[in-house]
């Protein structure tokens, strides 16, 4: 359940060598700051389709009646949503 290869590819694959040729992006500022802006952009890609699995999770636990344990369930939440951004880096990475 993540944006997968292709969107990362398309984020980040050979985009900073074409930049390279314009002086703004030599700088080492800009560089940094339009990777943090495709990186950013993949992680809210990759939150969407986690936050529908947590709520899927929550109506179904409503649904069946154990409301009550909810509260316990907020650690598998926060897991799921961190492990959509840890399994982008890890795309990234499997890419470059």
């Amino acid at each position: 359940m993540s944006t997968g290869q292709k969107i990362c590819r398309a984020l980040f694959y050979n985009c900073d060598v074409k930049l390279l040729r314009y002086q703004y992006y030599r700088e080492k500022d800009a560089v940094l700051n339009s990777f943090k802006v495709r990186l950013k952009k993949i992680i809210i890609l990759n939150i969407i389709p986690a936050s529908a699995l947590c709520a899927c999770i929550i109506g179904i636990v409503i649904i069946s009646g154990f409301y009550y344990k909810l509260l316990g369930m907020i650690p598998l939440l926060l897991c799921i949503i961190c492990l959509s951004c840890f399994f982008q880096y890890i795309i990234y990475y499997c890419i470059m």
